[in-house]
C-alpha cells in the first residue's frame, strides 16, 4: 500500500498553492489491487462526487471519481499512480493480438471460400490425377500375363522316374511297330492267296 499526502505544502506528493486548502489537507491510499481510499484532514473540508465526507474516516473512491479540495481544487487522478496499470497494459495488447490474428483468419477464410479452395495444399493434392482400382487392377493383370511361375514339388520328378516311362514308352512303340508289321504280312498273305487259287 503507498500513501500519497495532498495538501498545500510543498513537502506533500501532490501539492495545491491554493489558501483555501490545508498544508495537509488529505490522505490517499493506493492498495496494489486497485482499491483506494481517501481520509481528510483539511479544515475546509473534501468532496467526493459532491458529497462531503467525514474528517478522519477512510472513504472508499475509484478512479475517475470528482474530488474536490476544499470546494476549489479538483484531484487530477494523473498524478495518482495506478497499480493496475501494467496488468491492463498486458491485456490491451493480449487484446490487439487477437483482433489481428481473429482479422487475419477471417481474411484467410474468405479468400479460401472466394478461390473455392480449403487448403493450397489440398488443391496441389487434388490436381494431380488420381489412379483408380480398375488402373490398378489392370496393372496388376499386365502384369501377370506372363508369369514365372515356379514348380512345385510335386511337378518335380525324380531321375529313376523319368528313366522308367522312358523305357516303358520305347517299349510300347516297339511293339506299336511289331503289331503293325504283323498286320501287314497278314494282309499281304489274304491279298496274295486269290492269285495263286487261280492260276491252279
Amino acid at each position: 500500500m503507498r500513501t500519497l499526502h495532498v495538501g498545500r505544502n510543498p513537502g506533500c506528493d501532490i501539492v495545491y498553492d491554493d489558501l483555501m486548502v490545508s498544508r495537509s489537507h488529505a490522505f490517499i491510499r493506493v492498495y496494489p489491487t486497485g482499491k483506494y481510499e481517501i481520509i481528510n484532514k483539511g479544515t475546509n473540508g473534501t468532496k467526493v462526487n459532491g458529497q462531503l465526507i467525514s474528517s478522519n474516516v477512510p472513504y472508499p473512491t475509484k478512479r475517475g471519481d470528482d474530488i474536490l479540495f476544499a470546494n476549489t481544487s479538483r484531484l487530477d487522478w494523473n498524478r495518482v499512480p495506478d497499480p493496475l496499470k501494467p496488468y491492463k497494459l498486458g491485456l490491451m495488447i493480449f487484446g490487439i493480438v487477437a483482433v489481428i490474428t481473429a482479422a487475419t483468419v477471417g481474411v484467410v477464410k474468405l479468400i479460401q471460400n472466394y478461390t473455392g479452395s480449403s487448403d493450397p495444399i489440398e488443391q496441389q493434392v487434388e490436381q494431380q490425377p488420381k489412379e483408380s482400382s480398375t488402373d490398378t487392377i489392370k496393372s496388376v493383370d499386365a502384369q501377370d500375363l506372363n508369369p514365372v511361375q515356379p514348380l512345385t514339388p510335386t511337378e518335380i520328378k525324380p531321375k529313376k522316374e523319368i528313366k522308367k516311362q522312358d523305357k516303358e514308352s520305347n517299349k510300347k512303340t516297339e511293339q506299336d511297330h511289331k503289331t503293325k508289321e504283323t498286320q501287314s504280312k497278314a494282309e499281304e498273305k489274304k491279298v496274295e492267296s486269290p492269285r495263286f487259287r487261280s492260276r491252279r
